[in-house]
């Protein structure tokens, strides 16, 4: 589920179509229906990215993602904090 969806009950066909039944001039239904459509261009992007993370933080990190509670940004978050304290550790040695 995207973080967009996760917050926002309206899907992005039903807000075009609001905004289309709100607005009625013209020119103010192209300007709509153009954020509508750029809104369901990022929410399909979102959906791919977080795909591609999960995909990738269950492949370098499964036991990470077996935890109750760990998302793929968290377990993102912690596996960058974990490679920078050890690349660190790594150069004072």
């Amino acid at each position: 589920m995207s973080a967009r969806s996760q917050h926002c009950a309206i899907s992005t066909t039903a807000l075009s179509r609001a905004c289309a039944l709100l607005l009625p001039s013209t020119v103010e239904r192209m300007l709509m229906s153009e954020l509508a459509t750029r809104i369901q261009h990022l929410t399909e992007q979102l959906s791919r990215l977080e795909t591609a993370m999960t995909r990738t933080v269950t492949a370098c990190a499964p036991e990470l993602r077996g935890r109750p509670g760990v998302g793929y940004d968290s377990a993102v978050a912690f596996e960058l904090q974990y490679s920078s304290q050890t690349a660190e550790v790594q150069l004072a040695a």
